[in-house]
């Protein structure tokens, strides 16, 4: 991504969309944040140290989810995030979170 203005990169915000194809009538279920409002809500993923960004700066980064050992529906996911630009040195940020379902 490129960063659009100065700012701080606090986190990332994380939803999911899927379509049940199995049924007679194709349905579709989008917890974005643009969709219409259901039960689901959007996940937010706040790092424990913010990175500072400049415009046109670059962000990339990755995401890792995997059940969770103990229990299957639970999800351990970490999160991977680095800011290149020209004026320093790469900043990163790598977290761990735990969703519960």
């Amino acid at each position: 991504m490129k960063a659009l203005r100065d700012d701080v990169l606090n986190g990332f915000v994380g939803w999911f969309e899927c379509f049940f194809t199995d049924c007679h009538i194709l349905e579709r279920l989008d917890t974005s944040p643009f969709a219409k409002y259901t039960h689901w809500k959007q996940s937010m993923f706040y790092f424990d140290e913010h990175l500072i960004v400049k415009k046109n700066d670059t962000i990339t980064g990755n995401i890792a989810v995997r059940k969770n050992v103990r229990n299957p529906r639970d999800l351990d996911i970490k999160i991977w995030a680095s800011v290149v630009d020209k004026r320093s040195k790469n900043r990163t940020s790598t977290n761990k979170y735990f969703i519960m379902h």
